[in-house]
């Protein structure tokens, strides 16, 4: 099995310009409780709901100033959509990670 044939296909973006806030919004729109972190489609990194309560809401600091790419995780673990299952399951394990991003060669999403 590849992991094309598993993992989420609509991952939503947001690009590290935007603010804390402008994700949240994304969040509740999207129903997601992560977003994956662009620049000109290259892929950066990724916040997740933890970050922005770890990272700004706990630290009271304004989510209207702080931008994404401040307090993104950069780094992304990925792996090519034609990878096989058992190569994600391992990067998974080893890295201790839930999250790992399809791409293509490029790092393009």
């Amino acid at each position: 099995m590849l992991v094309q044939e598993v993992m989420t296909k609509n991952v939503v973006n947001i690009d590290g310009k935007k603010t804390v806030f402008e994700t949240c919004q994304e969040y509740s729109k999207n129903r997601a409780g992560s977003l994956v972190v662009t620049d000109k489609d290259i892929l950066v990194g990724i916040i997740t709901e933890r970050d922005t309560i770890e990272r700004v809401i706990l630290k009271n600091m304004e989510p209207k100033k702080v931008k994404v790419k401040d307090i993104m995780t950069p780094n992304l673990k990925t792996i090519h959509a034609l990878a096989p299952l058992e190569k994600a399951a391992k990067i998974m394990k080893e890295n201790l990670i839930k999250k790992l991003q399809k791409t293509n060669r490029n790092k393009r999403i």
